[in-house]
């Protein structure tokens, strides 16, 4: 019945029914013949939203830009919508190129190819090589950038262009478009610019950059590797712990890389790897970080055998070669790594350290190691003695202090005899009071090993004796017990085997102590019925085991308040510190005017023989009677018997030591001791070396000390290293067990006792 636009509208029966009808067939011929208007005019009468698309962009391609944008805002598309814009703001600019707008279209709509084409053509390369660079499409670029390469076009990819975000329909992995893009900047020039212009280098910078946008961190490695971006790529190989490609990457640089090398031994040695690390030290000819990478991985093999041949470096490895021995509880290196260090400082704080924990861990036995040891090296210390390879350091190093030793001399001149004696007395005495306490600990050890463990292989005599000499000398007012020592333990050893021994009267006396004591309540109970006991026995002592003095012949109580010395005379007892038992030994002095080397010179002569011995001996012969085959053997008994006792009591009457052993008159006594026994060099000379024991501190400028043996029935070995003398019985024993001294623990050889 009648039609509008592209409305028909039809009457069936009563009902009137609108029909549309597209008009997209006549909008297609004017689209056909260019008539955008016309085509627009009948769009605009009614077609479906794909017609209008297909009106926009054929517009768009004709630059009919108006009639784009109309049709564009009937589809609602923006992004067109964004383009037009651009475009008709460029379109003002003079001189601008009616072709790019083409292309710029032929790329929006993902017609990549024409797009390039039409750069290229109209020499806008770069706006091509920006187009994959926005797609990612890295071989594509590559090739164009290759082409006008060869062509000769002179141009520069901007470093920091943006890179938008733009949908492409697939551009290359990542990992071949990353190795050819290497081989491509392998063929650049030095610079990293190809000979037209064109820096490959932004354009690999670029690729790189986006691999690692997309996580893919060894691909993006590579590219910045072949852009020469050395320590991006270092950084990325180390942060992902890909050693061994990163040490094939140090291995093609050259030694004058020294950042980049640095930065990659860096990463090397955070992550523990000490043969990479060690590779690109060497190839730098870093010493001193490679003295550094030794000590800190702990390589101490390597560390030492570079010290050799480079010895300069020696005091850089000592000191922690030295804690770390420590750290692993290897105290006896350490201490000799601390001494080469030129640090006795630190030794000497570990071996107080060692001591305190020893003490504070009941493993007194090793305290007494540690504080015999500490005492020790702080003799050296004080009086200058150095092992062998502090003297070597000390030599080359004698150039460098020339002027500092020269001063030292010339104070030392300057210090009067006196100083010098008082120097060296106080330096003894500190020794004398750390091997007291070494000593107190190495005794205190049998008690507290008798009292708190339950089996022991020590002998009762040796606790009772060690308890009786721990008692004695922590009795000194003057002088602390040393911390650890329990004088509860000592007494109540004391006491139990006392009294086992026969030691009545001392049982009693130190259960009386006892008793006044803060003990444990078990202890206690006990000590309260063993002194209600004791009572029931007699109060006296066995005398067999009551000390006697070998100076004076003095017996002495088993308790005392000398400090282990003789109550009569003063002279201090000399134990075996095997059993603790008295041994048979009288200290003496040189005369005056004789020094240690003469008188050691003396003592180790052969005796001569005595006139006597030699007379009396002739008087027994042994003769041959030629009569017959009868041989015969005559004693002279004319009187003239050698009597051994007469013998010995002739030679001792020539000796002044024993004269003087027998001087005990009262009278001679100086504050309540006897003077010191004064030995001359004939004296020395005639008397049997094994007889006589010195104590000797070699290089320390202490005196020597001089012993005698009165009984040689009673055989006596010293310890060469720590002076303390043993039965020797007891002594060859515990060497052959343990090869080691019982005091200090050093080792002794089978010649030395």
């Amino acid at each position: 019945v009648g039609f509008k636009g592209s409305k028909i509208f039809c009457l069936h029966y009563l009902a009137m029914q609108t029909i549309d009808v597209p008009q997209s067939a006549s909008m297609y011929r004017y689209l056909e013949q260019g008539d955008f208007e016309n085509a627009y005019n009948i769009a605009c009468l009614g077609v479906t939203e794909s017609d209008w698309r297909e009106l926009a962009k054929s517009a768009l391609g004709a630059l009919s830009l108006e009639i784009a944008r109309k049709a564009f805002i009937r589809v609602r598309d923006v992004r067109y919508i964004e383009l037009l814009n651009r475009i008709e703001i460029a379109r003002q600019a003079p001189g601008h190129d009616v072709n790019l707008f083409v292309a710029d279209i032929k790329a929006f709509e993902g017609h990549f190819e024409e797009a390039e084409r039409i750069y290229c053509k109209r020499g806008h390369s770069k706006k091509a090589i920006e187009m994959y660079l926005d797609l990612r499409d890295w071989e594509k670029a590559k090739e164009i950038v290759e082409r006008v390469n060869k062509q000769g076009e002179e141009m520069k990819i901007p470093a920091n262009d943006m890179i938008m975000p733009v949908k492409a329909n697939g551009a290359g992995p990542a990992a071949p478009a990353a190795a050819s893009a290497a081989s491509s900047a392998t063929a650049a020039s030095p610079g990293g610019a190809m000979k037209s212009g064109v820096n490959m280098v932004q354009l690999l910078k670029r690729q790189a950059k986006w691999l690692q946008e997309v996580n893919d961190m060894k691909a993006s490695a590579e590219m910045y590797w072949a852009a020469k971006e050395y320590t991006t790529a270092i950084d990325i190989m180390g942060q992902n712990s890909w050693l061994e490609d990163l040490i094939e990457k140090v291995r093609a640089l050259n030694k004058h890389h020294r950042a980049e090398l640095a930065q990659a031994a860096t990463y090397f040695r955070k992550c523990g790897h000490h043969r990479f690390a060690k590779e690109t030290y060497l190839k730098m000819e870093d010493i001193s970080s490679l003295m550094s990478l030794h000590v800190e991985l702990q390589k101490w093999d390597d560390a030492f055998e570079l010290v050799k041949q480079y010895p300069d470096f020696a005091n850089d490895i000592y000191e922690p070669y030295a804690q770390w021995l420590r750290e692993n509880d290897r105290f006896d290196e350490a201490q000799e790594a601390f001494k080469n260090a030129g640090r006795p400082d630190l030794s000497l704080q570990m071996l107080e350290q060692l001591t305190h924990n020893a003490v504070a861990e009941n493993r007194f036995r090793d305290a007494a190691h540690y504080m015999w040891r500490l005492a020790t090296e702080e003799l050296n210390m004080a009086t200058g003695v150095s092992s062998s390879k502090i003297k070597q350091q000390q030599q080359k190093q004698q150039q460098q202090q020339q002027q500092q030793n020269d001063q030292q001399q010339e104070e030392e001149e300057k210090l009067t005899v006196e100083a010098q004696r008082a120097k060296t007395y106080a330096t003894a005495r500190q020794y004398r009071i750390k091997v007291v306490m070494a000593e107190l600990y190495y005794a205190y050890s049998y008690v507290q090993q008798s009292t708190d463990e339950p089996f022991t292989d020590l002998q009762p005599e040796a606790i009772f004796n060690a308890a009786q000499y721990v008692v004695n000398l922590a009795g000194d007012s003057r002088r602390p017990i040393p911390y650890g020592i329990s004088q509860a333990y000592c007494l109540y050893a004391l006491a139990k085997q006392g009294y086992e021994h026969g030691a009545l009267k001392l049982a009693r006396q130190v259960y009386k102590k006892i008793l006044g004591l803060q003990i444990p309540r078990a202890w206690r109970e006990q000590a309260e019925l063993a002194s209600i006991t004791i009572r029931t026995k007699p109060y006296s002592d066995d005398q067999q085991l009551v000390p006697v003095c070998y100076r004076c012949s003095s017996s002495n109580p088993l308790l005392n308040d000398r400090l282990d010395s003789c109550i009569n005379c003063g002279h201090r007892f000399v134990r075996s510190f095997h059993g603790f038992e008295i041994l048979p030994l009288v200290r003496f002095e040189l005369a005056d005017g004789l020094t240690d080397e003469e008188a050691i010179r003396l003592i180790k002569a052969e005796p001569p023989m005595d006139e006597n011995l030699m007379n009396n001996g002739n008087s027994m012969s042994n003769s041959n009677n030629n009569d017959g085959d009868v041989q015969t053997l005559r004693l002279d008994d004319d009187g003239n018997d050698v009597d051994a006792g007469d013998e010995m009591a002739r030679k001792y009457a020539n000796d002044a030591f024993h004269q003087q052993l027998m001087q005990v008159d009262p009278s001679l006594f100086v504050d309540g001791r006897l003077p010191p026994i004064r030995v001359d060099g004939e004296s020395l000379r005639r008397t049997d070396s094994t007889e006589i024991f010195i104590r000797q501190w070699p290089g320390t400028g202490l005196p020597a000390e001089y012993y005698r043996s009165v009984f040689l029935d009673i055989p006596i070995t010293m310890c060469k290293v720590c002076c303390h003398f043993f039965d020797a019985d007891d002594y060859e024993f515990h060497v052959l067990k343990t090869g080691k001294c019982p005091f200090c623990d050093c080792a002794v050889e089978n010649d030395d006792y």
